[in-house]
């Protein structure tokens, strides 16, 4: 079970590796949560945003092992702290009114995002400044920034600067980790403290493979060339990927090949 937080930080594992393979009960709570733990429950895992998203990987090891991965998955279960104490639940939180993500209203309006995002990110230390100078330019909880509305340099000047930094993204992708017989390999997922302020390698692991694991759970190998490392493209050319034999991927659970 991989545990992520708002922030697209992994702020938790629950697994055979993390927490071995005895059963237990587990409790996730957010950034305001500050009770005891529980009796009978094994960890605390804190998000640093009150929304998060949860990953479960489950091992299969053939065709007749279905019956088994089911019974395991049968096994898990996702309740409030108060059915697990078995006490009374506690009032609803209050309807929120998501802001409706589209393509179209993206490339309108981009900047609506990240203020009705950043409502659901607490500031942190380490956020502190990166967040009042986005406020500064009117960005953020509660702000309003509307393309629209700005002069014609003001929104050349936004725009380049959006260019820019795309492009800083793009070449970390292209150059920021270790080359391999024409593979980047490197940890770009991680949590908090991995990151430790570095948005640009954030930045470039959301849009490399946004809630990848931790390089101590999975490796992401990548490639946009081949062999005569000319730019991949599928419709001028076919593709073979070769192994030598008894040289497959050294791995604990599974490989795969995403394009």
């Amino acid at each position: 079970m991989q545990l992520i937080e708002g922030n697209a930080y992994n702020y938790g594992y629950i697994g055979t590796r993390a927490t071995g393979v005895e059963t237990g009960n587990y409790l996730v709570v957010g950034p305001e949560w500050a009770g005891e733990t529980p009796t009978g429950v094994k960890q605390v895992f804190t998000s640093s945003t009150p929304f998060g998203l949860t990953i479960f990987r489950t091992q299969l090891f053939n065709e007749n092992d279905m019956p088994n991965v089911k019974e395991i998955q049968a096994g898990y279960k996702a309740q409030p702290l108060s059915a697990f104490l078995k006490q009374p639940a506690q009032t609803d939180a209050p309807k929120i009114e998501f802001l409706p993500a589209t393509t179209a209203g993206i490339k309108e309006n981009f900047f609506e995002y990240p203020d009705a995002a950043l409502q659901f990110v607490p500031e942190t230390a380490d956020t502190k400044e990166i967040r009042s100078r986005l406020a500064s330019i009117g960005i953020g909880p509660g702000k309003a920034f509307a393309m629209k509305d700005l002069s014609v340099a003001h929104k050349a000047a936004i725009l380049i600067a959006m260019k820019e930094g795309a492009s800083k993204v793009d070449a970390f992708l292209a150059n920021g980790t270790k080359k391999v017989n024409g593979w980047n390999i490197g940890a770009v997922f991680g949590n908090q403290g991995f990151y430790n302020g570095d948005w640009l390698k954030r930045a470039a692991a959301a849009k490399g493979g946004i809630y990848g694991n931790d390089a101590v759970e999975a490796v992401y190998p990548m490639t946009r060339i081949d062999t005569d490392e000319a730019i991949l493209d599928g419709s001028k050319h076919k593709y073979t990927i070769t192994f030598s034999a008894n040289q497959m991927p050294p791995v604990n659970a599974f490989w795969s090949i995403t394009m």
